[in-house]
């Protein structure tokens, strides 16, 4: 689980923060995941989208490496998600669940809210703080995401808080800990303690 960040390119290898953007995950073999209306905006000259990575782990406030999201496209259906190859392999260590969460089954989210954009009190760079949310809830309704001109695909209401920023987290079922789908998509009305699917 990485936040997302549009950046704008210094130097070779170097990176200034724009603004937090989501969330997205690997399963460690290059293929980067996050929400399409994290990424969609247009990019300026020099800029990138870019999953930060946190050596001190998911709840560290730094990052130490910048791994640019390439060959970023939207799902090939439409829907709002994006894929993206990023530098970045290591063994997998989220396990894609082979079966759907129930109706009423417990399930939990990894991500990162959006932060407060700040500059660094020496250098007065823009400073990114970001720090990891875990949230718990439950799928409150099985229900079938069709839009118009699309295939249908099974998609979850959930009960669960959702601040901005966590679009593009894995869904997690409880036990086993296991990828059952992509936290995605605001809600038009707003239902307390309900707000992505």
């Amino acid at each position: 689980m990485l936040p997302v960040v549009r950046f704008r390119r210094t130097a070779p290898g170097e990176y200034e923060p724009v603004r937090a953007v989501g969330s997205g995950f690997t399963f460690g073999e290059g293929t980067f995941i996050t929400c399409w209306h994290c990424v969609r905006e247009p990019l300026g000259d020099g800029e990138v989208y870019g999953a930060e990575m946190r050596s001190g782990g998911i709840t560290s406030q730094s990052y130490d490496q910048v791994f640019e999201l390439a060959d970023l496209e939207q799902d090939a259906a439409g829907r709002d998600l994006a894929l993206a190859r990023v530098g970045y392999t290591a063994d997998p260590v989220l396990a894609l669940a082979s079966d759907a969460a129930a109706w009423g089954e417990d399930v939990v989210a990894c991500g990162y809210p959006l932060p407060v954009n700040t500059r660094d009190p020496d250098s007065r760079e823009p400073k990114i703080d970001m720090n990891a949310c875990l949230l718990r809830g439950y799928v409150t309704r099985l229900k079938a995401d069709d839009r118009p001109g699309q295939q249908p695909v099974r998609a979850y209401e959930l009960d669960m808080p959702a601040p901005g920023g966590i679009s593009g987290s894995p869904l997690f079922r409880q036990a086993p800990f296991e990828v059952v789908g992509v936290v995605y998509e605001e809600q038009d009305q707003h239902v307390p303690g309900r707000g992505h699917r």
